[in-house]
Order: structure tokens, then C-alpha cells, then sequence
């Protein structure tokens, strides 16, 4: 192709970020959110490897880089609470349907959800359940889910306000409702939540800007078409408020963090790496 290693590499690299901006688009703009005015968090072991080139190419101006991003995935794991999903098929038109076996039928289910979550040794006190349902108007092919209130005993207002909130929530999304067509319950479901205690991440005192002390040298780097002479740290070695400018890459075991032209770090109290747009190149965006 008459390209040099190095030129075919970073072609491969357009490539792939190309295709994770299509992705993050996918659920930011085209569902009708700005992503320039969200941070851009950054996990996994390859995840700080590409985020700035997709933030710049975004627009996005924070990112945030957790101390471990490569078992960021398995810490939220650890941290997750327990969680159940039931569902039930129970076809009927809200307009006619009895309030009080709509409340029969999720009372069952939350006694079910009740009993496994205590076998799995969840206090009663920490389990809370949410209640939602399949609903679509009468002949439909399709259900939107809607939250259901959690109330013991429903009525006919109830459905009636269950009814109003679909017609609202199908407008908000196709541009249209049709408030005198049935609405009817395809699905009822149940999310069973067992709440656990989280543990309190330590905080670490201030430490100054300088970062001199995590400078492991400097390297030559392949950047944006040529060669570049720039600073290695050491993620590790980075304390609080320590300030790392780019061009840059910081190095840890299970990760690497690309600083490109532009984008410059702080490490928070959590240690987690804060990068943003500098405000000149923001400013010519």
C-alpha cells in the first residue's frame, strides 16, 4: 500500500476508533444526547488506550480513568447488589381489568422474590422491589416497559393513571398517542433488588501538582504522524492533585492511559485520573 509500518499502524488505529465513536453515538446522539456535555469514562485494559482520540473526535472535554481500569468491570461486580428479574405473561385490557388481581398477582410475585433473596441471606429490610409491565394499546405488535407504582392495594384511578402514563410515555417516543384506544397489559414483571454495603473508598491527602516523582523517563512515540520524544509515568506513583501534561502516556499493570495533544490529567483524591480539554483547544472547537 506504499505505507510505512508505522503510518499503516496508526491507519489501523483510525480505523478501530472510528468504529467505538459510531458505537458511542449510537447511544448518545442518536438517542437525543449532547455527548459534549458528558464525561467519557474509561475502563477496561484497552479502554485509556483509545478514549482521548474518541473524545477528541466527540468533542468531549472530561474523561475519567478509574486507579484499576482493567478489573474496573470485576470491583463493580463485587459492589453490585443482589438482583432478580421476574416476569409474567397476564394479557388484559387495563380499561376492564380488575384492580385487585393486578395486585394479587404481583403480591405472589414479590413473595416469591421475597423468599429466594432471604435463602440467599438478604435481610428483609434491605430488599426493595420495582414493579413494571408491558403495555401496548389494543392490536399493537409492539410493548413499550413502563414503571408500575408499587402500591398494595390498586384501583380504577390507578389504572386509569397507568393508562395516562403510557399514552405520555409512547408520545415522548414515536410523536403521537392515542388516548381513546385500550391500553392493555401484555407482561407484568418484577425486579427484586437485595441491598448491600458498599465499602468506602479511602481518600488520599493532597500532594501537589508536581509529578516529576512518576516520571519513569521519556520515549520516542509515533503521535499524530511522526515522532515524538515525550514522558513515561509510572500510574502508581501518581498521588493526589499531581498534574500530568500532554503529549504523555501513564503506564500501569493492567492498562495504559494515551495522553494526546490537548488533553492533560489530574489524579482526584480517589486516584482516579481526571483529563480534560484545555481550554485554548476548546475554545478553536
Amino acid at each position: 500500500m506504499g505505507l510505512t509500518v508505522e503510518d499503516a499502524a496508526e491507519g489501523i488505529l483510525r480505523v478501530v476508533n472510528a468504529t467505538m465513536v459510531r458505537g458511542i453515538r449510537m447511544v448518545s446522539v442518536e438517542r437525543g444526547h449532547d455527548a459534549r456535555k458528558f464525561a467519557l469514562v474509561c475502563f477496561g485494559g484497552a479502554g485509556p488506550v483509545h478514549a482521548v482520540d474518541l473524545a477528541r473526535q466527540m468533542n468531549i472535554k472530561k474523561l475519567i480513568v478509574p486507579e484499576a481500569p482493567g478489573v474496573n468491570c470485576a470491583l463493580g461486580l463485587l459492589m453490585a447488589d443482589f438482583r432478580h428479574d421476574y416476569s409474567k405473561t397476564y394479557l388484559h385490557g387495563l380499561w376492564n381489568l380488575d384492580p385487585a388481581a393486578l395486585s394479587s398477582e404481583y403480591g405472589q410475585m414479590e413473595q416469591s422474590a421475597l423468599k429466594q433473596l432471604v435463602e440467599e441471606h438478604v435481610k428483609k429490610d434491605d430488599i426493595i422491589f420495582q414493579r413494571s409491565a408491558d403495555l401496548r394499546y389494543e392490536g399493537q405488535g409492539y410493548e413499550l416497559e413502563l414503571t408500575i407504582p408499587n402500591i398494595e392495594q390498586y384501583s380504577v384511578q390507578d389504572l386509569r393513571a397507568i393508562c395516562r402514563d403510557y399514552s405520555s410515555t409512547h408520545k415522548d417516543k414515536y410523536g403521537y398517542a392515542m388516548e381513546d384506544e385500550v391500553v392493555e397489559i401484555v407482561n407484568i414483571r418484577l425486579t427484586a433488588i437485595g441491598l448491600l454495603s458498599k465499602p468506602k473508598l479511602a481518600e488520599e491527602p493532597w500532594a501537589g501538582e508536581d509529578s516529576s516523582a512518576a516520571v519513569k523517563g521519556t520515549r520516542r512515540v509515533y503521535m499524530g504522524g511522526r515522532y515524538r520524544e515525550i514522558n513515561i509515568y509510572d500510574r502508581q506513583k501518581l498521588r493526589h492533585g499531581n498534574k500530568v501534561c500532554s503529549p504523555a502516556i501513564v503506564e500501569q499493570a493492567d492498562s495504559t492511559t494515551v495522553l494526546f495533544e490537548g488533553y492533560d490529567a489530574t489524579v482526584d483524591k480517589y486516584r482516579n485520573l481526571i483529563i480534560e480539554q484545555r481550554e485554548e483547544q476548546a475554545n478553536e472547537q
